[in-house]
C-alpha cells in the first residue's frame, strides 16, 4: 500500500560480503563491523551487530549492484 520496497538477504550472503566468509562467526562479524563503521568496541549485544551488518550489506548491494 505505501510502496514500500522490502528486501532480502540470507545470512550466509552478508557474512560473506562484509567478512569474506558466508560462514563466519558473529565475533568475526562484529569485528568486521566495528573496523568498517570506525567503532571503539565491537557492537553488542549480537542483535545490534546483525542489524548493523544487514544495513551495511544493503548499503554495498545498492550501491555497487554488481558487488557480490
Amino acid at each position: 500500500q505505501a510502496s514500500i520496497q522490502v528486501q532480502g538477504y540470507a545470512a550466509t550472503q552478508v557474512k560473506k560480503i562484509l567478512t569474506g566468509n558466508g560462514r563466519a562467526p558473529k565475533a568475526q562479524v562484529q569485528l568486521s563491523i566495528q573496523r568498517e563503521l570506525g567503532l571503539s568496541a565491537v557492537p553488542d549485544p549480537p542483535d545490534v551487530a546483525d542489524a548493523l551488518a544487514i544495513a551495511l550489506c544493503h548499503h554495498y548491494l545498492s550501491s555497487r549492484p554488481a558487488y557480490v
